[in-house]
């Protein structure tokens, strides 16, 4: 997930402790790099080829319930072809994308569709990314990457129960793959299944210890579990193997503020190294503490920074509003009018 409009998909949880109010507040309307993020854009490349599963072993099928769900929903969102703008104004802007379609048109092969397809689902094209992540798995029925990549592409859809089945097979083909185990553990996350996400992940750093993108999810699991000082310990660690991990930084300011170390948090946004993308998301914790005043000058000093940055522009005048509105308000019993 992105700063300033990723959506953020929070996991719920089942048989852990209440989501404290902050983590719902943030969660609701913070672009921590958790889930789209760490597990999405910055994993591991899988090096080389996957060892394949031994030959008497079959891969996980899928239902025949969850396949025609598939097709639903495959029918359902087909785009129409765009007339002018969308896609080929994408391919025409992104030298990278017009240089792998370019490529994929010399060698249709099945590693040409699975870079042709991850740099669409990077830019959320998803239905252009499932497109060539199937075509891949057509030509490589064996191929983890690719199943990887349909796992993720129904993730990001927001339909993590009909990725899992991809999931499985991609484990299935490369048991020893980190980045599958980490794709995995952002599935169970949101489907509720913290335990299982947990143990994903764990298992991710198990195989690879420097898997930095699991550590910060962890932290994020954890943030999202209410428990902030494992959230802290997990932060500091994935920050400490890869310091340019923004990521983990933003999940760390997470924490921090979970706690109500908001100067912590503050530091943490700052060392992500983007003066404009650490003010808005500190602007963002400030209106999830309901503290609209420095969510104000949190916002402001965003379009400083960045005057092309509309959004905050936009939340700053959302805060103005909920200040006047607090003042004209009476504080309730926690003293939310701030």
């Amino acid at each position: 997930m992105s700063v300033g409009g990723a959506r953020v998909s929070a996991a719920r949880t089942n048989g852990v402790r209440r989501t404290p109010p902050l983590v719902q507040l943030a969660v609701a309307v913070i672009a921590a790099a958790s889930l789209s993020g760490c597990a999405a854009r910055s994993r591991a490349a899988t090096t080389g080829r996957p060892s394949a599963a031994p030959a008497a072993a079959t891969a996980p099928e899928s239902s025949l319930g969850e396949y025609i769900e598939k097709i639903r929903h495959l029918s359902t969102s087909a785009r129409p072809a765009p007339k002018t703008v969308s896609v080929p104004t994408l391919e025409g802007r992104d030298a990278a994308l017009a240089a792998a379609l370019t490529h994929l048109r010399v060698e249709p092969s099945a590693e040409a569709h699975l870079m042709t397809g991850e740099l669409y689902r990077s830019h959320g094209v998803l239905d252009s990314a499932y497109k060539h992540f199937n075509a891949a798995v057509k030509l490589d029925p064996r191929n983890a990457e690719a199943y990887e990549g349909l796992a993720r592409t129904w993730r990001d859809w927001g339909f993590p129960a009909l990725a899992l089945s991809d999931a499985s097979r991609a484990r299935f083909y490369a048991p020893a793959s980190a980045s599958v185990q980490n794709t995995l553990g952002t599935i169970f996350q949101a489907l509720g299944r913290p335990r299982d996400a947990r143990q994903a992940y764990e298992r991710a750093l198990a195989l690879e210890s420097h898997a930095t993108y699991a550590m910060s999810n962890l932290c994020y699991l954890s943030f999202l579990e209410g428990q902030m000082e494992r959230a802290i310990g997990e932060c500091q660690r994935a920050v400490a193997l890869d310091p340019a991990l923004k990521s983990a930084h933003y999940n760390l300011a997470l924490a921090y503020a979970g706690t109500g170390a908001m100067d912590r948090a503050q530091q943490s946004l700052a060392a992500a190294g983007d003066a404009a993308e650490a003010s808005f998301n500190l602007g963002i914790l400030h209106m999830a503490r309901r503290d609209y005043r420095g969510a104000v000058a949190a916002f402001d000093a965003a379009s400083r920074a960045r005057p092309t940055m509309n959004i905050a522009r936009e939340r700053a005048l959302q805060a103005r509003v909920l200040v006047r509105t607090a003042v004209a308000t009476p504080a309730g019993p926690e003293g939310d009018n701030k």
